[in-house]
């Protein structure tokens, strides 16, 4: 298993972190913006002085620790909300803009899509003109994209339409796409490559462990013998030294009996 701290430097997305089949952090978000003067609330258009942002993050934190989300804090649920917002701004600046020539319905809610996965479930709290369509959500596009998303025109392929295909100026939708199926499999071969280093690591340090034991045994047992030589060698002297002072065998081994070994 990786280590606590390396796993809570690994980000966790938005939409896949539900506890125990319960909601995710962006369910729990969306039906909270979507609950009738809650993003009123929010924006501060609803004329309560009371009611802070920060204030509303509490409430939002609480309802996601309801759900077993215990790892998102204050700050994350700010920059989630300004995010779909700029999303959403996004999108309808497209339909204002770009999107006007465009017939084709199913070409246009694509596009929206990619700009706004949520626009169609925010629409009724952040636009004037709610479109009944749920929301498609993955969390690719997570807190932090502010920077990296950077709008730059470009010409895009045409919306295809059964009746006609026109081209459109529209901000880059590659920034936006989801990563890559290859992507995502490179990432997860990296973090198995990694554990299997780190996995080869701690039996090599196991193995260096055992080694240092069985030599610190084996000193020790050397040690132990050199002693028992040493005295061994001790009484034998001292025997003779008896014996030729005139002591009888009986008499020595009264007084230093040899030592044996069952």
């Amino acid at each position: 298993m990786m280590s606590t701290s390396h796993a809570k430097k690994m980000k966790i997305l938005w939409d896949r972190d539900g506890v125990d089949g319960g909601p995710s952090s962006m369910k729990v978000l969306l039906d909270w913006l979507t609950t009738d003067g809650n993003y009123a609330r929010w924006k501060g258009d609803d004329g309560s002085s009371g009611s802070t942002k920060e204030v509303l993050c509490g409430i939002i934190i609480g309802k996601l620790k309801d759900a077993g989300i215990n790892h998102r804090k204050s700050a994350d649920v700010r920059d989630k909300i300004r995010y779909l917002e700029k999303q959403f701004r996004r999108a309808t600046d497209w339909m204002a803009n770009a999107g006007q020539g465009a017939t084709d319905d199913i070409s246009i809610r694509s596009a929206i899509l990619q700009l706004c996965p949520c626009y169609y479930k925010l629409s009724h709290v952040m636009g004037d003109s709610p479109p009944s369509e749920p929301c498609q959500t993955t969390d690719n596009l997570d807190e932090g994209g502010d920077q990296r998303y950077k709008k730059r025109p470009l010409r895009i392929a045409e919306i295809t339409s059964n009746k006609k295909h026109q081209k459109h100026t529209l901000w880059s939708l590659t920034d936006l796409q989801e990563p890559s199926q290859q992507a995502r499999d490179d990432a997860d071969t990296k973090l198995l490559e990694l554990e299997e280093k780190r996995l080869e690591f701690e039996m090599k340090r196991e193995a260096r462990e055992e080694a240092q034991a069985k030599a610190e045994l084996g000193l020790i047992n050397a040690k132990r013998r050199s002693v028992e030589i040493d005295n061994t060698t001790r009484l034998l002297l001292s025997r003779k030294q008896l014996k030729d002072a005139g002591y009888t065998e009986e008499e020595l081994d009264a007084h230093l009996p040899l030592i044996t070994k069952k």
